[in-house]
């Protein structure tokens, strides 16, 4: 049946009115674009470019963009450096649904607790040493994520697999804001703003327009504030809900506090402050802590640290495993009494 006038005169007018905003959109992004030209990298402090062997846990076929935590593994990889199991976890393959008898433990962090041995060792100390109760602990940590990627990822991937406790390998290094992930060839990069964005932003608009960018500083940022303390106080957030969210459903949460594998009054003094807020922050908001600095310090440190003096080795992991052995199996006689 042919259009009628009227109809035709509509669509007209609609496709009209389309192009003229499209057309008034194009106009104002080029005035912004040459007379108010904010650079993308403004925004942001730097990016993981800087990072060493970055283009291999961010490599397109390892990684996938998120809209809230910045980037993820992709699940199942297998015959790489980087092998995932269906879950997309640096585990063997898990079942989703906790078996009868099993205490389950999600273990979050970035590479301090990816790419050491101390979950996997956990998990065999505890089912060495077990009474009537299986033991998982299942590797959720993400190499390179922050404090607030680690809360988010309990909050919207793991908490749904029933755990009875979950372990924060915390990383002195943490506090960082969530990094704004765009793919440059065959990697993601991420760009690390100077305070939290996400999911509050596009980095792909933000990347590419000039009228977008103009609007996010109007909206994110003030001038001439110092937003270090900001990212701070975000994360201390993150963690207060991280474990909110646990115990309203009867879910131990623990704090490992990791970062200082050589002599405590050799590191770099942002360390050393990063040490004293982390310690603050689980004492203002009474989360259980192992803290595993000092402990280091008493075991010969030099001799637990890889090349690159922040990740731990073997030996350093078994300590690690040890230490949330001991404390959790003391926790668990306690709740018996």
């Amino acid at each position: 049946m042919p259009m009628s006038s009227h109809k035709k005169k509509l669509l007209t007018a609609i496709m009209l009115v389309f192009f003229s905003i499209s057309l008034a959109i194009l106009g104002i992004e080029l005035a912004f674009l040459f007379f108010s030209p904010i650079k993308f990298h403004s925004f942001t402090d730097f990016s993981t470019k800087d990072w060493r062997d970055s283009e291999i846990f961010l490599n397109i076929d390892v990684a996938r963009p998120s809209a809230t935590l910045g980037y993820e593994w992709r699940s199942s990889i297998k015959g790489g450096l980087i092998e995932t199991n269906s879950l997309g976890m640096l585990d063997r393959e898990r079942s989703k649904i906790k078996p009868q008898g099993v205490y389950r433990i999600i273990c979050l962090g970035d590479s301090t607790t990816a790419n050491s041995s101390y979950v996997a060792i956990l998990e065999k100390l505890l089912n060495k040493n077990k009474g009537r109760e299986e033991f998982e602990a299942w590797n959720c940590a993400v190499t390179g994520y922050t404090g607030i990627q680690s809360c988010r990822a309990l909050k919207q991937k793991w908490l749904k697999y029933d755990p009875d406790m979950v372990v924060f390998g915390f990383c002195l290094n943490d506090f960082m804001p969530t990094p704004l992930v765009l793919r440059e060839g065959n990697n993601l990069v991420g760009y690390f703003p100077h305070r939290e964005m996400l999911p509050g932003v596009s980095p792909f608009l933000l990347k590419n327009s000039a009228l977008y960018r103009f609007v996010v500083t109007r909206v994110f940022f003030s001038k001439n504030k110092y937003y270090d303390e900001d990212i701070v106080k975000t994360t201390a957030f993150h963690l207060q809900e991280a474990k909110e969210l646990c115990s309203a459903q009867g879910i131990d949460f623990l704090i490992v506090i990791l970062g200082i594998t050589g002599r405590f009054e050799d590191s770099d003094q942002v360390w050393k402050d990063h040490y004293l807020k982390i310690k603050k922050i689980v004492d203002e908001c009474n989360i259980s802590s192992l803290d595993i600095v000092p402990i280091f310090q008493n075991n010969n440190p030099e001799s637990l640290m890889l090349l690159d003096e922040l990740h731990f080795n073997l030996k350093g992991s078994e300590i690690v495993a040890r230490t949330i052995y001991d404390y959790l199996r003391q926790n668990l006689e306690k709740q018996k009494e």
